[in-house]
This record gives C-alpha cells, structure tokens and sequence, in this order.
C-alpha cells in the first residue's frame, strides 16, 4: 500500500523593487536550492493548511514575528498534487499534495531590511530567472515551475506583497547583495555554507 502523500504549505512574497519583480526564497540545505519558505503539515497545524503557511512562515522568517498584525496570507491556488519525487532530506520518493499563499503587508515592509541583513539565507529572484527553462541548473526549486503553471498568467500574474517599489526600503547594493546570483558567489555549494562568509 502506497503512502498518502505528505501536506505542505508554501508562501509566496512578490515585491517590486526599481521597475523589476522578484519573489523571496530560502536556501534549503537539505535540497540544496532555492525555494518559497514553507514546509511540511504537523499534527499541531489541526489539518488546515493555512495554519502550516503562517506556523512555517514565521519559523522560517523570524523576522516577520514582530510584525505578524500587518501581514496577511491568503491562498493563491487550490491543493496540488506534486511528485512523486525523489526526498532529499528523507531519502525516498514521495508524493506531495501542497497549496501556496501569497503574502501582503498592510503597512510598509520595512522589516525587510531586517530580513534580508541576517545572512541565513534569503534571496530575491527576479521573476524573469524563475521562469527559464532550466530552473534546476539555476538552483531553483521545481515548485517554482508548478506554481508558475498552476496560477493563471503565470507567476507575473501574482500579485504584489506590497503596493509600492521598495527602493525605499531596500536601497540599490542592498538589492545587488539579496539576489541570487550573489548569494550564489557567496555559497558555491550547499556543503560549505557557513553563517557568516
């Protein structure tokens, strides 16, 4: 008998910053890539995904705690069913059945200066390197392409986590330092990643 397929949340966090749209992501050292912060159901959770969006959310992003009042998650597609695929972190093929969220914020995000001044592994990805063909070879998760094809339009059809353009939050070397392709000098392998380079 085969095994029901494991429940996962993730959530998306869109932003424009100087004309151009990016989505965080996390390193993940257990898959090696990059992907939507999120993660797998607990028995905590009450089987409501919406309650695994916000717990991992907020466990991933520390950060967001403080300002948890002024963040909303609302669901971006249905459940989807995903894999089955070979686990990293638990060494099996598994089958998935997962949902996204998208974020807003209701004030300006300025925690994402914090957010991105810790160094543990947050990224913004312009939209136009997650929709290549070879997401794999780029170090980005395979969600990303599920998502994409899941949502109608496509992932530029997501809507913003925050009305505006953060450069004024996030100034141009501070933009240049969180993108992936710089995160990737600083970390050639997911092996070597150390806290502070």
């Amino acid at each position: 008998m085969s095994e029901s397929p494991k429940r996962c949340a993730f959530v998306v966090i869109k932003l424009l910053a100087y004309g151009e749209s990016f989505i965080l992501l996390k390193h993940d050292r257990d898959w090696g890539d990059y992907n939507f912060p999120g993660g797998h159901e607990r028995e905590s959770d009450g089987g409501s995904l919406d309650r695994t969006a916000k717990r991992e959310l907020l466990e991933e992003i520390s950060q967001l705690r403080d300002v948890r009042s002024t963040i909303d998650l609302n669901p971006l597609t249905g459940e989807l069913s995903f894999g089955p695929v070979y686990s990293r972190s638990t060494g099996k093929v598994s089958r998935y059945c997962m949902q996204f969220y998208v974020l807003t914020f209701s004030m300006p995000p300025s925690v994402l200066h914090e957010v991105f001044a810790t160094g543990r592994g947050n990224a913004l990805v312009p939209i136009r390197e997650m929709q290549a063909s070879r997401l794999e070879e780029s170090g980005i998760s395979k969600l990303a392409e599920l998502l994409n094809k899941s949502v109608s339009g496509g992932l530029r059809a997501i809507p913003y986590s925050w009305r505006d353009d953060v450069c004024q939050i996030l100034d141009r070397d501070a933009l240049e330092r969180i993108t992936k392709r710089q995160l990737d000098i600083a970390w050639p392998a997911a092996d070597s990643h150390s806290e502070e380079e």
